[in-house]
Parts: structure tokens; sequence; C-alpha cells
């Protein structure tokens, strides 16, 4: 999977794939990330799904822009939040441009 280099530059180390511990360092720094549009970012994982959303998201008002949320349904529980914390790294990479 190409975007395994793209999780070890955001971890700043190697992430050992199909292992749950190195998927959770990676959610785990996610979570502490704060950004003042934003707020932290909450990761939610359930069954096969895994959503991760800016804590100051607001459903009732328009927000420009748009507060960061992505849900990922994919089969497992591990393959949701890796395409996730993939995509949220995307992002992120590209914010911070």
């Amino acid at each position: 999977m190409g975007d395994l280099k793209l999780i070890d530059d955001f971890l700043g180390k190697e992430f050992i794939d199909a292992d749950w511990d190195s998927l959770m360092e990676v959610v785990e720094k996610i979570e502490a990330i704060f950004d003042p549009h934003h707020g932290f970012f909450g990761v939610h994982i359930n069954s096969n799904g895994c959503t991760i959303q800016g804590t100051f998201l607001r459903t009732n008002i328009k927000q420009n822009p748009p507060v960061y949320f992505d849900t990922i349904t994919h089969g497992t529980k591990y393959m949701s939040t890796l395409l996730a914390v993939t995509n949220f790294i995307v992002w992120f990479n590209e914010k911070l441009k």
C-alpha cells in the first residue's frame, strides 16, 4: 500500500501495517491535533466504520470553510480506520501548504 509512506512521515517512524497498536498510535496523534477552526479531531471507530471529525462541527449552521468530517465504511474495522486516517493525513498535509 503506497499510503504507508504517508503514515510513516506523519508518525515520524515506520508504521507496521496490519498491526492494531500501530494504527492506534496514528489515531492518538490525530486526536492530539488542535486547529483554531476545526478544534480537536475526534476519531470514532465502530463495527466496520471510522469517522474523523473536527470537534467544532456544528450541523445547525453553515460553516465556511466546512469543518473536517469524513466517514469510511470498508469491510473491516481495521481497513476502515486505516483508510480514514490516510484520508485525514492527505487533507492535513494539503492544509499545511
